[in-house]
């Protein structure tokens, strides 16, 4: 200990082991929420305004210093990975931060039984369930 300090912990009066001061803590990407998607809209009645409120709540996403762990999409949802999405771009942008984009293989072959996603991979409803119950933080927008 040349300059008197510790390499890595030390032990207080009361036997408790606490971290050097000057460690540099990291932030966890545990933290990091899994959003869930069963429909191509934000909210109930309007679907224009449902559009847009998805647009803007994936911009939202966007702003933020880290993206989500991962997005999960079935039912009407997949249609959000689709080509013609008018939220692919979001999308693509959050996969290339980090982001796994997780679509349900039930949901394409019963809706789009032709269609591949433009984003993310298909997984099945068993996959995306385990993502859920693993997850620390869930959004459902």
């Amino acid at each position: 200990m040349p300059n008197g300090k510790s390499n890595s912990v030390k032990t207080s009066s009361l036997n408790v082991i606490l971290p050097e001061p000057l460690l540099e803590l990291t932030r966890s990407h545990e933290n990091r929420p899994t959003v869930v998607f069963r429909s191509e809209y934000v909210g109930d009645g309007n679907p224009v305004l449902g559009d847009q409120l998805m647009l803007e709540f994936l911009q939202a996403l966007l702003a933020y210093p880290e993206p989500p762990q991962a997005m999960l999409f079935y039912n009407c949802a997949v249609h959000l990975t689709m080509d013609d999405s008018l939220v692919l771009e979001p999308l693509r942008q959050l996969a290339a931060r980090g982001c796994e984009i997780l679509v349900c293989q039930t949901s394409l072959q019963m809706l789009l039984p032709e269609a591949t996603p433009a984003v993310g991979r298909p997984a099945s409803m068993l996959e995306l369930a385990d993502r859920m119950r693993q997850a620390r933080m869930l959004l459902w927008p």
